[in-house]
Parts: structure tokens; C-alpha cells; sequence
């Protein structure tokens, strides 16, 4: 587009784009893209947009060229259209047109659409069902031509069993492939040609009849319809369902894992563990059951007492309800009794196969009887279920045999639970004499003692004995074990029964009898058992005797007796000295004490002294007496004070002889006398043994005495010196060491003359140099030092003549300076092989003489230190470590003592000396002196030398010299005024330090850089310099560059002969001289060179900080210090850079189209880019980064917009050279059209980053990135993946009537469709069903069908749990008995998304129901109720031979319309009944009202206005009918019923059940069928017949056996109902016993035979 005015700057005041003549339309639009600040505004009416404000020729032209044309509509007209461009300057205008073309294309696909619900019936075995209405739709067809490739139809999860068929006989054009569960109708055909053959031969869907049809019922077949539309091939699959209706014709099956059970008393049988249930009709989901029955089929005497019932808890039980299943029902069990008191138990309800086995399963038999009979036959139970079709399964037959337990204990009566024996008495019994046995066991067996145990605790065998009833002892025996005494052996036979014993183990015995002689035996052993006690002195423990009764199923009873022990008094005492050996004398050894050690050590008299007395009771002694009999001097017997005190006794203490007196308990003495203990302190006690004798009386004057033999035990006494003297001295002047024993002093030891070793030690140590020395001559003896000589070992086995002889030379020594003045002490410790002598002290003295003193540092042999002084330093201390001692006299002083300190090489004169701090006196002068470079102190006038020797310690070097010399070091000499004196030296260096050079620059020195320059000189300025004070040399430099993370810094500079160059094009660059020069490089050299550095910097954003520091150094670098460095602020001065896009935050998103436009705020730049994703270093706002959108695709599913001013601006066109820009706080947004197709689709933008400083720049249509380009060269794409929701329904009447209903019977069936095509509507579903919330059921029921079955609605409904109900389902409601007036249900509408089944769910499907709910009414019109026939007493009982009874009993009879019947209809019912009369052998005529009949229904009181008759007759039924002439009341009619009786007159009826049903009417309706069950109960009143075959038989001499009967014996009972025996007799009379005699082989029948022979000459 050109647009030019010859007007020089001439600005642009309006533009227009319109098309022309459609102004109006809805679906058209145009957009431009106008400049942000450009002041131009917009106007906007359909697809025509008028633009005003002034602005220049280029930007009209730019917002012209962004103009963007769109039509939304789905099938746009396509005729052509005019654009009209107009552009005026105010003035003039100008016109251009542009012709539009619009190509229509085939976009959309082609849908199957289902005239009607899309669900069809097929029935089990039927015939095909037709998948009619089925079309196809394609909104292209109308200006398209509309091609579609192929339809398939395929049955989803299809069975081999199942066919799909067509026929495209009628339409050529395309053929039909496979066949089965998929066809494939292949094309590509026209539209027409598909919709043809669908509309005239639609696919059909069948079953092979001959199988039970697939799971589900409710078949899905889908139809895929692969069209040519949109974008592709497109594949929409629409959903139909068949729902198979199947046939229920086959019973089921029960089987069980074993039928043949046994039933232990006490227990509970599960009868059906392991049943197991099948259905052939039933294959899908849970196969349904109905009802089942298990029932006692078996008579026995007890039945009342057998049980049936269900051990599964969640299952209700109801009262009395056994008669035929009821599907209708909650699941309920009930148990009832048959005519023949038999256990029944039924279950009713409709359940799964599997619910039904395991309630099966848990059937339980048992018996409630606390002892049942064990003559019980073996019981049969029978089992039979219904399916739903009313259908009875097999008889299952299980067999239960019943087996008695033994679980009754033992029991004994007239115990006695104590028993006191007293000692020395006799036996007692244990058990009273009345003491019997009891078993509550019925079966005798049961009753049976098996044996009896006695279980003994704390028995003693020496003394405790058990005794049987004839004074026998049962003692201990081998292994511990009880057995009879007396040489009676195991076993006897007594006067009280047979029994014997059986050894097990230690202090057990068991006791049996003979059975004969049950119970009587064990009774009067029980009773004869007695406890005796042969010791003289029983144990004091109380014994326990466990009877313990066993039958002979293993239970037992357990009695205790307690044998309670009463003592006597009669046994004397007895003491042991020695206890812990148990001994009456004690030996006990005393040792002789030694003198050096102290006294000897005292002995005790007993060792855990003991007074036994073998009475349990209490003992009593009166006194007690110790006495020496043969001591000698010096003896005596100690009691500690601490016993006298606190003892109960009266005791006189003597040195020999303690005596205590007192009645008191023998506790008391065993103290005293514990206590007792001998000693004897002489040095030598003599070597005979002393006996001491202690007596005892207690206080029957009965004495008892014991021993104690004391041993004395000699000590061996040590070795010791015989000193002439004890103190020896030492002279330091002659320095001479000096003996330390006497040539006279000697050894002596009383015991011997012979020793092991001696010991020497200084002690405590006071001098170091203290030398210990002995000379061992010839002799074989050894020395050795240890502890710094302070100890002397001399070791060796010898007489005292050679020890005396070496210790006699054994010298003390010291020649250490300064020699301790004080005393020595030295002990002498001897050894003879036993025992070690006391400590011998010999005392050394000193004789000292006067030493000269002595200087040392820290340590002695220091004299000399050393020490340096830095240049400009403080004073520094030289001599704190300094000591001056003398060893004669540390603290007098010598008179007129002088300290001279003379300092040597002090070259640097008045600037350098020594100084102190003087205290105490001491005066500090310098003296003159004529030696060169000598400074010369004078300490003087101190009290001591310690005054002296702390002032020293304070000597101080200084030097004030700037630059002091240090060419030599200085010589500090420290003397004393005493001859014998020898000076100490401190040696001074002298350390100078050198100063850094200096750099010189302004303050804040800052350079400026422009961005991308090729670089600056920062140091070539005239105000840089660089001193020295103390050199005008340097040896290095050093410059480095610093900045932002990311930027890089370089230094450029070439080195030249005097200086090398480092790190040239880095951000450090190192400068050095070069070999010789770098002693003299001058100061100069480094600055030219310095000035000629270039540096550069790639920054490019102008926001960082630069800086470059400059450090110097002299040489050499490892002791020279470097300058400070010099610092230049480096500013750069930035350009514009075209931003960088690098990444994107996101390359995509989902969106779905449910969001309403007002909701759909879109997302901002920041959403898909921000500053992490962009490089734009030198953007004026960092954080403002936009985009520039250029190209937008939207696949004519929706518009995006872009949030502009306060309104959002659809996008249609944009470019390279046109984008549309968004700031950082506008949004953009997709809008999504609708689709109802629900097919998901993508939008998307392709977008550069954009900085916001300026238009874009284009050369014509192409975009120009330069440096400073406002939009990146970069683009990324943002994609929206579009999910199309579904739409929720809307409810459109919020009440709906279904037709009226008559009461007391279900409404008719009603398809939730129809309700829904009324009540509801969605603008993308065509077929909704019903989401119920809730349901009035407080008149009735509300149902739905499911499986061909009527379901209640559930009664968890609420409007978060849900009944889905699809558009086919079907509902009803039925009533209440009696109820009419209205009822409802609340529902939400459902679009049957999601879950297609209708099963209670909540909703996981957004859009699926509707906000709002509707009501469903129904109206329930009132109608005649029926008659209600009920009898109190459904069973009675007839008795053989007996009276007529009463057939109704407490009947009632009501009815809620009518007070007066019309008549009533009595049915006797014997289907199983032959009534065949075994009086007259005849087939009776059945049962009636005349006499004729065997089984008669009699009338005991009749109305005159009821006319009775039978309207029906035969040889199993008979129906009476008794009219009411002029109408009766239901009292009336109770009266005449209940007056109504049956009898038979048969001689032997038949036992099967009669059933007489009862009906009323009140000519409108007809009753319930009431039933009452008569019962025949059989009475054995007929004895058996025998007839034999034959009344003789001949017997040959020698021929054998002869078997009696060789033809069949008849045997016969009239009696129906008792066909057992129970015994029969053969009996030969008339016999020799000796030769004849009867047999029968009775094992293969299962017979129990017995043969008695000799019973009045006879044999049986």
C-alpha cells in the first residue's frame, strides 16, 4: 500500500475500512492494530471501522496495513465482497477498493445422527432387531459436496456369538466388508448414497440362539462415521445399546463337597461348607437366587431340641416364614417346624449366586440338649433353591450322624478341705466317710471313673506316709514313685473292691479298680485314704493332697486337702560351735602379736555358732557359761561392750571365764556366744594349746556342752640395727663423702641371722645432687640406684657377717653447687625372707662453706640469650628470664655487691640504650667510659640479691633512630662485684623495615567509556605518579579490572627491553623489569609505561559498576612491602541493544472452552515470557518486557483478543511489519467458538520479545533487526491444546404430572425421554435423562427397570448422591395397600455423559446435570380393595384313628370397602396323597362332603342363608364353595368357617401334608389365598406279621449246618408310618445243648446278634 500527499508534513485526520453493504452483519469483523501514544481512536460497527485523530501519512499507512478481515460464522455466505479503503487529510479524500473473495471449504465432519433413543430390544432366542433410524448429517452439504470414505459398525467387546448383518443390495456405489461383531460399509461414497442404504437395509443385530447371551445385557455397538471434513479424516463414533432381554428356563444347580457329615455334641456343623451354586440361565453380573430351603427330613424323639440357623450377621431374621420364597423381599431367613416337629430353615429374597452360598455356608446344625440321646439315628437334611423364574433345583441330600462326647465332669460331694494331723497322733483320713462320687453324664459308658491320681507337694519321704483304708502304707518306692508296702506288690484285692496302683513320678501315684466293681471301689477308696507322719519331729510346712478324678473320656475333677501339722514340745537342744560344718567343737588358730607391729589379734570362739532344738516350736535357755580350763599368763575372753549393753541376759566377765544367766530365747545366747573371743598380748604366749569349754541349761535344767581348741601360732620377728650412733655430717669444704654406719654397728634378729635384701632411701628428696654409695667388695651381693640415687637396693640371700660387713662402707655424697644446707634423713628397711623390718632413720648434717653467686637464664646452663629489635619499635625487654642466686645465702647481701651492664657495638650513640625499672631502693647509674661505641650501667644499693635480680628482669633495649644501622649486632654484658662471679650476655639484632611505594591519583578518579568503543588510556593523565621515601626504584606493577558477573574486562599493552609484560588481553596485566634492570628500574620507567595501558569492556547494559586498581612493588617481592592501591572509577556510557529472546516459560497450555467470555481474563506477557527468558542489558525498565505478536492461528475455532483500553480487541491480521504489542500489564486471550462436535482443537501466536522504546522498523513487507531493533530477531510459539467441555442441561418446566394410576397396582411404565424432551434441553446433547435427588416414598415406591427387573429407587438419595436414569429407562411408581392421592420425585436433568448405566453416582463429569431440578408428580386414583383372609394357626394336627379337628382357628377375615361377602371358596389339597385305604384295599374317591370319602371336611354349624357346594372333586382335591344368599359380614363368615372340621376314616391314612386354602369375595375383588397345613400324625397300632415259607424241615444224621429257611421269610407291618424292627428271635426248644446249637451270620447285614443257650432247655 502507498499513501502520499504532495503536502509537505501534511498530518492524516480520518480513515475508514468498510465492506460494502455489510455493515450490519453480526459475523464479520475488522481490526487494526494501532500504535500505542499515536492519539488515534478507533470506532468500530460490524465489519466497518472508523479512525480518527491526526497522526502522520506513515503511521495511517502502518495501521491500514494491519487491517485484518474475519467472518465467524460456521457456514459463511460466499458471495464476494468490497473492502473500501478512505482516507482524508481534512481536505481531501481519498478511495481505494480491494475485491474479497470468500472460499468455502469442507470443514466439518460428518455426524451420525439416531432418530429416537439409540436403544433397541433384543430377546433371548428372537429374532434380529433392526438398528433403525439412523442418518447422517453434514452441515457442509448445503453448499459442499459432502464425500464420506466408510461407516463401521462394531459391537464393543463382542462375543463370537453375536452377528452384525446388512445388505447393500440397494446402493452399489460402496461395498460392505467383514461381517460379525464389525461391518465396514467402505466407500467413499456421496453423502446421499450412505443415507439411502441406512434409511432402507439399517444394520440388524442377532444371537446365536442356541447360547445364553454375552455379559453386559446391555450391549454397546458403536458407529464410526470416517468423513472427509475439516482437517483430514475425521473418526466420530456414536454409541447405540441393544439391551438383551434373556429367558429364564433353566433350574439352578446345588452341589456340596461332602454328603455325608457327623455331628459331635456340644459343636456346631456348618452342613454346607463347601456348597456351591449354579445357574446356566444366569451368566451376567451376579446371578440371582430367590429363596432356599434346608430342612430335617429325618424323625427322631428330640427334634425339638435340633437347631438350624445362620451364622452371617448381616442378614434379618423374620418370625415363622418358611413358606415359598418371595423375591420381592429384603434378603430374610426364617426357621419353622414341619407337621412332623422337623427343624426347618428358609431363606427368602432375591441375591447374587454368591450371596446365596456363602449363607449357605454358614447353615448350622447343632443340638440344644444338654445330653442327647445316644441312641440317635442318623439325621437327613435336604436342600433345595429357586431362581428368579419360580424355578426349584435339585434336592441336595446330606446324611449327619451324631456322636455323644463325654463333657460332664467328675464330681464329689462331702469334702473336707483341712485335716489336722497332730505330732505324734496317728492317722487321719482325708475325706469325710460320707465323701461319694457323680457323673452328669447320660451315656453310662461316659460315667465311667477311669482311675484316680494323688498329686502330693512338700512331702517329706522319711516321714510323711499315705495309708489305704486297712492301714497299709503306700510309701515311696523305686524312682520316687508311690506303690503298695507289705509285699503286696502292684495291685491287691481288698474288702472295699479291686484296685491298684500305677507308679509315674515322684510324689504321684495313680489308683484304679476293677469296672465290675463301679463306683462302689472308688467311693470307698476315696473314703479309706489316710495321712500319717512317722518323724520325730515333722516338717513344719503345711502339706497339700491333690485328688484328682479322671473318667474315661479324660476329664477330671481336682480336689484339694490341707494336712494343717500341730507340734508337741519333746526334744533337747543341742549346740555346734561350728556350724558351717554343722559340728558341736570348733578349732580355731591364734597368732602371736609382734612388738613393732602392736598387740596380737583376738580369735573369735565359733564360726556361725548354731543352737538346735529339733521341737518346731519355740526354745528356751537359762544360761550359759565360757571358761578357759588351762590358760596360761596373759589370757583372757573379750565381749565387746556393745553386747553386754544391749543383751536381755545377766552376764559376769572375768579374764577367763564369762558367765550369763537368764530365761530368754535361744536367739538371745546364740548372740552372746557368737560374740566370745579369745587373745593373749605377751611377746612370747607360749607354745601350748588352750581348750575353753562353753556349757548350756535350758530351762528344763538339761545340760549340753562343746569345745573350743585354741592352736598359738608363733611370729617370726624381724632383722634390726644395733646403732653406737644415729646422726652423721657431711663437709662441704673437704667435699669427702661420708660413712653412714659405724664398724660397730651391727645387725641382730632374734629369729635368725640371715637376710634377703635392704633397702636405703634419702628421704624426703631435698637436693638433687645427693649420691648414695655402698661397696660390695668379694661378697655375691648386688646394688643397684633408682629415683635420681635417691634409693639404694642391696639384694642377695647372705649372713649377717657379710651384710654387716658391706653396709658398714654404704656412703652419703654430694658435689653439686650451692649444696641444700638442710638435714638428711635416711631410712634402712632389712628383708630376712619372711618379714620386713620397721624404717632405721640415720640423720645427716650439714657442714656448708660460702659460694660466689651465679647468673643463668631460665635454666642453669643458660648464660647467654639473644633478641631482636625492629626499626620504629617500643622498647623491648632482653632479660625477663634472667635468675642471680647464691646457694650460702640467698637473701643476705654481700657487702657493698654492684651490678655492672655494659653495652658493646652501640654505633648508633644517644640513640640507642638500656634502661630498668628500679624498685626497693636500687639505684641505676651510666658511667663514663672511654671504649669506642660502649655504653656502661651501674646497679647499686639494693638489700638483696633477689632486689637485684627483679630489677634485671625489667632491662629495656631502646633505639630512636628513624633508619637505625644494622650492620652489627649489640653485646649487653651483666657482672657482678664477687671474684668467683661469671658474667651473662644478651645479644641485640637489629631488624630495619622498608616503606612502600606510594601511588598518586585524584580523588574519585573516574573515566568515562563509551559502549562498544575499541577502548581507553585510564592512567594517561598527568595527575598520576607514583614515590618512594626510601627508594626511587620499583621492580613491579599490577593492574586489575572488576565488574559485573558476565562482563568481561581486558587490559592491552605491549613490553618493551627494560619491562616484560603478563596477562595482556585479560582483566589483569602484571608488568616486571626485566634481568638486571630490576635492581635500578626507575620510578619513571614504570609510569610512561603505565600511561600507555589501553583498556576495554563488552559491557553492555551501562547499569554495572567498573573499577581498575594499580598496586607497585620494589624488589625483592618476598620482603617488600606493596603500595596501597590506586583506584579509577571506569563509567561506561551505554547505546540502545536489541533485545534477545533466549527461552520461553511456557511453549504451551490447556484451555477449555466452558469458561464464559466475561470469566476469560486471559494472560499477560509475563505468563509465556519474562526478564529470565530475555537478555535485553541495557533496557530502561528491567523488568518491562513485551511482545510483539506476528502471526496468530486459530483453525476457525475460536478469535484472540488482546485487553486494550478497557475493552478487548479481536486479532485477525497481523505480521513482521504489522504485529500487535502488548505491555506488560495488557492480557491476551483465547475465546473458544462452539463445537459441537466436542472435538479438541489448538490456537496459537507466534510472538518476539519487545523492549517498549520504539516502532518497528520494516524495508517495505520485511522486518529489519538492527542492533537497536525495539523486538527481538528471536520468535517462539504459544499453543493452546482446546478441550471442548460439555454443557450442562438447563430445566425448562419445573414440574411434570405423569398419568394417573389406579391404587394398589403399579403405575404403567413411563421412558424417562418422554419426560425430558418436555421438561429439559441442552444446547449440545439432543437425548437427557434423569439424575434423581430425591423421592416420596412415604406413600409407595418410585421404580426403575434394570435387567428386565423392577428396582426400588435407593434411599441414600441426595442432591450429592445420585440415581442416573438414561432417556431409554423406564420408571413407575406402586402404591402403598390402600394408599390414593399424589406422589413424587425430585430430578436434576442428566446429558447421560459419563456413566451411561444407571447406577447411583455422583457427578465426575462437568456440565453432565443441570443447577435446577424438576418434579415429577403422580396422581394414584382410588379403587376397591380386596378381601384380607388371615388364620392364626397355619399347621394343625390330625391324629390316625382320632376325632374331626378344627380346620380355621382365630381366622380373620376384613376388607376396607365393603362390610358384606358374597361367598367364600374352601380348597383341601393332597397332591403327594394316594388315599389309598388299607381297610379296603381301595383307591379312595377323594375328598369331599359325603361319607363316601376317607378325608372329610364336616360342618358344624351352617346359616340358613349360606349355601354350601361343591363345585369340584378328585382323588387329590376337593373345592367347596358356600354362596350368601342376601350377603354376610366377615364375622358372619368367620363363624361358619371357623365352625368347619376335617377327619379321615382311613385305617392307615397317608402321611403326606393337606393343605386347605381359603378365599373370600365381595363380588368386585377376591381375597388373599389363605392356607392351614393339617399335619397326619401315625400311630403304631398294627404289630408285624411273620409268615414262613414253610412249617417244617428235616434234619439228617451227619449232614452238616442245615440252613433253616432255603425260601424267603415275609415279614409285614400295616402301619404306614412304622416299617423298622427292632429285634427278632430264634429259639430251638427242645435241645441237646452238648451237640446242637443256632447261627447267623449277622456281620453282613449290620445286625448286632447275641446267643444265650441253656434258657429252659432252649437256644436263642
Amino acid at each position: 500500500m502507498v499513501l502520499m500527499d504532495l503536502d509537505q508534513q501534511q498530518n492524516i485526520t480520518e480513515a475508514k475500512i468498510e465492506i460494502s453493504g455489510r455493515c450490519d452483519s453480526l459475523s464479520e469483523n475488522i481490526t487494526v492494530n494501532i500504535p500505542h501514544g499515536s492519539g488515534i481512536v478507533q470506532n468500530s460497527t460490524g465489519p466497518c471501522i472508523v479512525l480518527t485523530g491526526s497522526g502522520t501519512l506513515e503511521t495511517y499507512r502502518q495501521i491500514l496495513l494491519s487491517a485484518r478481515y474475519h467472518d465467524g460464522a460456521e457456514e459463511p455466505d460466499s458471495s464476494d465482497r468490497v473492502v473500501v479503503f478512505t482516507v482524508s487529510d481534512g481536505v481531501f479524500d481519498v478511495v481505494a477498493n480491494i475485491s474479497l473473495r470468500i472460499t468455502t471449504v469442507d470443514d466439518n465432519p460428518t455426524i451420525l445422527i439416531v432418530n429416537g433413543s439409540g436403544n433397541y430390544a433384543y430377546t433371548e432366542g428372537g429374532s434380529p432387531t433392526v438398528l433403525a433410524g439412523l442418518s447422517l448429517v453434514d452441515e457442509d452439504s448445503g453448499n459442499s459436496f459432502v464425500v464420506v470414505n466408510s461407516v463401521t459398525v462394531q459391537i464393543v467387546n463382542g462375543s463370537e456369538n453375536e452377528f452384525l448383518q446388512v445388505s447393500s443390495n440397494a446402493v452399489p456405489s460402496f461395498t460392505v466388508v467383514g461381517g460379525g461383531q464389525e461391518l465396514i460399509l467402505q466407500g467413499p461414497a456421496p453423502l446421499q448414497d450412505f443415507q439411502l442404504l441406512l434409511q432402507t437395509t439399517p444394520p440388524t443385530y442377532s444371537q446365536e440362539p442356541s447360547t445364553e447371551p454375552p455379559c453386559p445385557l446391555q450391549r454397546a455397538i458403536s458407529v464410526s462415521v470416517n468423513s472427509t471434513g475439516g482437517h483430514g479424516a475425521q473418526y466420530l463414533d456414536t454409541l447405540l445399546a441393544v439391551v438383551v432381554t434373556p429367558l429364564d428356563s433353566n433350574p439352578p444347580v446345588v452341589t456340596a463337597s461332602s454328603l455325608q457329615l457327623t455331628y459331635t455334641e456340644n459343636t456346631m456343623l456348618y452342613v454346607l461348607e463347601g456348597v456351591a451354586l449354579n445357574d446356566s440361565d444366569q451368566n451376567c453380573q451376579n446371578p440371582l437366587i430367590i429363596g432356599a430351603r434346608v430342612e430335617i427330613t429325618t424323625e427322631a424323639s428330640d427334634n425339638a431340641e435340633e437347631i438350624l440357623d445362620i451364622g452371617y450377621s448381616d442378614i434379618s431374621w423374620v418370625s415363622g416364614n418358611c413358606g415359598n420364597p418371595d423375591a420381592s423381599t429384603e434378603l430374610q431367613w426364617s426357621t419353622c417346624t414341619s407337621a412332623g416337629g422337623q427343624s426347618i430353615l428358609m431363606i427368602s429374597g432375591a441375591a447374587p449366586i454368591s450371596v446365596y452360598e456363602a449363607l449357605l455356608s454358614s447353615v448350622r446344625y447343632s443340638i440344644s440338649a444338654i445330653e442327647p440321646d445316644k441312641e440317635r439315628p442318623e439325621r437327613q437334611l435336604e436342600v433345595t433353591v429357586w431362581d428368579p423364574g419360580y424355578n426349584p433345583g435339585n434336592n441336595l441330600t446330606l446324611h449327619i450322624s451324631v456322636i455323644s462326647v463325654n463333657d460332664e465332669h467328675p464330681r464329689l460331694d462331702n469334702t473336707v478341705p483341712t485335716v489336722t494331723y497332730r505330732e505324734g497322733g496317728g492317722p487321719v483320713n482325708l475325706l469325710s466317710s460320707t465323701a461319694t462320687l457323680y457323673d452328669d453324664d447320660n451315656c453310662p459308658e461316659h460315667q465311667l471313673v477311669s482311675e484316680i491320681r494323688l498329686r502330693v507337694a512338700s512331702f517329706v519321704p522319711s516321714e510323711d506316709t499315705l495309708l489305704d483304708g486297712e492301714g497299709r502304707e503306700i510309701a515311696f518306692g523305686l524312682n520316687g514313685s508311690f506303690e503298695f508296702g507289705s509285699g503286696v506288690g502292684s495291685g491287691f484285692t481288698s474288702g472295699f473292691g479291686d484296685w491298684e496302683t500305677e507308679p509315674l513320678q515322684p510324689h504321684h501315684v495313680t489308683l484304679t479298680c476293677d469296672q465290675s466293681s463301679y463306683p462302689d471301689c472308688y467311693n470307698n477308696l476315696l473314703r479309706s485314704l489316710q495321712y500319717n507322719n512317722t518323724a520325730d519331729e515333722p516338717s513344719s510346712t503345711n502339706h497339700t493332697i491333690t485328688i484328682e478324678v479322671e473318667d474315661m473320656g479324660g476329664l477330671v475333677l481336682e480336689v484339694q486337702v490341707e494336712i494343717v501339722i500341730e507340734f508337741v514340745n519333746d526334744n533337747d537342744p543341742e549346740l555346734l560351735l561350728d556350724g558351717s560344718n554343722y559340728l558341736r567343737d570348733y578349732q580355731v588358730d591364734f597368732f602371736e602379736g609382734q612388738d613393732h607391729l602392736g598387740g596380737a589379734d583376738p580369735v573369735s570362739l565359733s564360726d556361725n555358732l548354731l543352737i538346735v532344738d529339733n521341737d518346731a516350736d519355740p526354745q528356751f535357755l537359762s544360761s550359759a557359761t565360757i571358761n578357759i580350763q588351762d590358760s596360761q599368763n596373759e589370757d583372757i575372753l573379750i565381749l565387746p561392750e556393745a553386747v553386754i549393753d544391749s543383751s536381755a541376759l545377766n552376764i559376769s566377765l572375768m579374764d577367763t571365764q564369762i558367765t550369763a544367766t537368764g530365761i530368754a530365747l535361744v536367739e538371745h545366747y546364740v548372740d552372746l556366744l557368737s560374740n566370745v573371743m579369745f587373745v593373749n598380748n605377751a611377746d612370747e604366749p607360749g607354745r601350748t594349746n588352750r581348750t575353753i569349754v562353753i556349757e548350756l541349761v535350758d530351762d528344763r535344767d538339761f545340760l549340753v556342752s562343746a569345745t573350743v581348741f585354741v592352736t598359738i601360732i608363733p611370729t617370726n620377728d624381724p632383722a634390726i640395727f644395733n646403732f653406737n650412733r644415729s646422726v652423721v655430717i657431711f663437709d662441704e669444704m673437704s667435699g669427702m663423702p661420708v660413712n653412714l654406719i659405724g664398724p660397730n654397728d651391727t645387725l641382730i634378729d632374734p629369729d635368725g641371722n640371715f637376710l634377703a635384701w635392704v633397702t636405703v632411701e634419702i628421704g624426703p628428696s631435698i637436693d638433687d645432687m645427693d649420691v648414695l654409695s655402698v661397696d660390695l667388695g668379694t661378697s655375691d651381693l648386688a646394688s643397684t640406684n633408682s629415683d635420681n640415687n635417691m634409693v639404694l637396693t642391696i639384694t642377695g640371700n647372705d649372713d649377717f657377717s657379710v651384710y654387716n660387713t658391706v653396709l658398714r662402707s654404704l656412703m652419703f655424697d654430694n658435689q653439686g653447687p650451692g649444696l641444700s644446707l638442710r638435714n638428711r634423713s635416711i631410712y634402712i628397711v632389712t628383708f630376712d625372707g619372711e618379714t620386713e623390718s620397721p624404717p632405721t632413720l640415720i640423720t645427716v648434717t650439714i657442714d656448708a662453706f660460702d659460694d660466689s653467686p651465679v647468673c643463668y637464664f631460665n635454666y642453669m646452663a643458660t648464660t647467654s640469650v639473644a633478641v631482636e629489635f625492629l626499626e620504629e619499635s617500643a622498647p623491648i625487654l632482653i632479660a625477663s628470664g634472667f635468675r642471680l642466686r647464691d646457694y650460702d645465702s640467698p637473701d643476705t647481701l654481700i657487702t657493698d655487691l654492684r651490678v655492672t651492664l655494659t653495652l658493646r657495638e652501640a654505633i648508633d650513640g644517644d640513640s640507642e640504650g638500656i634502661m630498668a625499672e628500679v624498685t626497693g631502693g636500687v639505684i641505676m647509674t651510666e658511667e663514663q667510659t672511654t671504649e669506642e661505641n660502649t655504653r656502661e650501667y651501674t646497679l647499686s644499693n639494693g638489700s638483696s640479691l633477689s632486689q637485684y635480680e627483679q630489677v634485671l628482669r625489667t632491662l629495656s633495649y631502646f633505639n630512636t633512630e628513624t633508619e637505625p644501622r644494622d650492620s652489627v649486632n649489640r653485646q649487653l654484658s651483666i657482672s657482678v662485684s664477687d671474684p668467683g662471679f661469671q658474667p651473662c650476655s644478651v645479644d641485640i639484632s637489629i631488624l630495619n623495615i622498608p616503606d612502600p611505594p606510594v601511588i598518586h591519583l585524584p580523588e574519585n578518579y573516574t573515566v568515562a567509556y563509551a559502549e562498544d568503543s575499541i577502548g581507553i588510556f585510564p592512567l594517561n593523565t598527568s595527575d598520576f605518579s607514583v614515590s618512594d621515601d626510601d627508594s626511587v626504584f620499583l621492580f613491579q606493577a599490577t593492574l586489575t579490572a572488576g565488574s559485573a558477573m558476565g562482563v568481561s574486562d581486558q587490559f592491552l599493552a605491549t613490553g618493551n627491553d627494560m619491562l616484560r609484560v603478563d596477562g595482556s588481553g585479560s582483566n589483569q596485566l602484571t608488568t616486571t623489569a626485566i634481568g638486571s634492570q630490576q635492581f635500578f628500574t626507575l620510578r619513571d620507567v614504570f609510569v610512561d609505561f603505565l600511561k600507555t595501558v589501553m583498556y576495554v569492556t563488552d559491557d553492555q547494559t551501562g547499569s554495572s559498576e567498573h573499577s581498575i586498581s594499580l598496586v607497585v612493588q620494589e624488589f625483592p617481592l618476598e620482603s617488600m612491602p606493596p603500595s596501597l592501591p590506586g583506584l579509577i572509577r571506569v563509567v561506561v556510557l551505554p547505546v540502545n541493544d536489541r533485545p534477545v529472546l533466549l527461552s520461553t516459560q511456557r511453549f504451551e497450555h490447556n484451555l477449555t472452552d466452558y469458561l464464559p467470555q466475561s470469566a476469560n481474563e486471559g494472560f499477560t506477557p509475563s505468563f509465556i515470557i519474562d526478564n529470565t527468558n530475555v537478555l535485553d542489558i541495557d533496557s530502561v525498565t528491567p523488568a518491562f518486557v513485551g511482545v510483539a505478536i506476528t502471526a496468530v492461528t486459530d483453525n476457525g475455532r475460536g478469535s484472540w483478543m488482546v485487553w486494550d483500553e478497557g475493552t478487548w480487541v479481536p486479532l485477525f491480521f497481523v505480521s513482521d511489519c504489522s504485529p500487535q504489542l502488548v505491555s506488560p500489564d495488557e492480557r491476551i486471550r483465547f475465546v473458544p467458538s462452539a463445537n459441537h462436535s466436542k472435538t479438541a482443537t489448538q490456537a496459537s501466536i507466534v510472538y518476539r520479545a519487545w523492549d517498549g522504546t520504539s516502532l518497528i522498523e520494516c524495508d517495505g513487507d520485511i522486518p529489519v533487526f538492527s542492533n537497536q531493533s525495539a523486538v527481538s530477531a528471536e520468535s517462539e510459539t504459544f499453543t493452546y491444546h482446546i478441550e471442548y467441555l460439555n454443557r450442562a442441561p438447563v430445566i425448562t418446566l419445573d414440574q411434570y404430572t405423569l398419568p394417573n394410576t389406579l391404587e394398589d397396582s403399579p403405575s404403567d411404565a413411563v421412558v424417562v425421554g418422554t419426560i425430558t424432551e418436555t421438561v429439559a434441553s441442552d444446547s449440545d446433547d439432543m437425548h437427557l435423562g434423569l439424575a434423581v435427588t430425591s423421592a416420596d416414598s412415604s406413600n409407595g415406591v418410585w421404580e426403575y427397570q434394570s435387567m428386565g427387573m423392577w428396582v426400588e429407587f435407593p434411599t441414600w438419595l441426595s442432591p450429592q448422591s445420585l440415581l442416573l436414569l438414561a432417556n431409554d429407562k423406564q420408571i413407575r411408581f406402586v402404591a402403598n395397600s390402600d394408599f390414593f392421592g399424589t406422589a413424587y420425585f425430585n430430578a436434576l436433568a442428566w446429558d447421560m455423559s459419563g456413566n451411561i448405566n444407571n447406577a447411583a453416582a455422583s457427578d465426575r463429569y462437568t456440565g453432565a446435570f443441570s443447577t435446577n431440578t424438576t418434579t415429577i408428580f403422580i396422581d394414584v386414583d382410588s379403587i376397591n380393595d380386596p378381601p384380607v383372609v388371615e388364620v392364626g394357626v397355619p399347621v394343625v394336627e390330625y391324629t390316625e384313628g382320632g376325632p374331626s379337628i378344627q380346620i380355621f382357628r382365630d381366622l380373620s377375615i376384613s376388607d376396607v370397602d365393603s362390610e358384606e361377602l358374597e361367598w367364600t371358596e374352601v380348597v383341601l389339597d393332597c397332591p403327594m396323597c394316594s388315599h389309598f385305604d388299607e381297610g379296603s384295599g381301595d383307591i379312595g374317591s377323594g375328598m369331599s362332603l359325603d361319607s363316601s370319602s376317607t378325608d372329610k371336611i364336616l360342618t358344624r354349624h351352617a346359616p340358613p342363608n349360606f349355601l354350601p357346594s361343591v363345585v369340584y372333586s378328585d382323588s387329590m382335591r376337593t373345592v367347596l364353595r358356600v354362596q350368601s344368599v342376601v350377603g354376610g359380614s366377615p364375622a358372619e363368615f368367620v363363624v361358619y368357617l371357623e365352625s368347619l372340621h376335617f377327619a379321615s376314616t382311613s385305617r392307615e391314612p397317608s402321611n403326606a401334608p393337606r393343605t386347605v386354602g381359603l378365599r373370600v369375595s365381595d363380588s368386585l375383588n377376591t381375597s388373599n389365598i389363605a392356607s392351614v397345613n393339617i399335619s397326619i400324625v401315625l400311630i403304631n397300632d398294627e404289630p408285624p406279621m411273620l409268615t414262613l415259607p414253610y412249617p417244617r424241615i428235616t434234619w439228617t444224621e451227619d449232614s452238616g449246618n442245615l440252613q433253616i429257611f432255603t425260601s424267603p421269610v415275609t415279614i409285614t407291618d400295616p402301619d404306614n408310618r412304622y416299617s423298622l424292627l427292632d429285634n427278632a428271635t430264634l429259639e430251638l426248644r427242645n435241645y441237646d445243648p452238648n451237640f446242637e446249637s443256632l447261627s447267623l451270620n449277622c456281620s453282613q447285614f449290620g445286625l448286632l446278634c447275641s446267643y444265650n443257650d441253656g434258657v429252659v432247655d432252649s437256644a436263642e
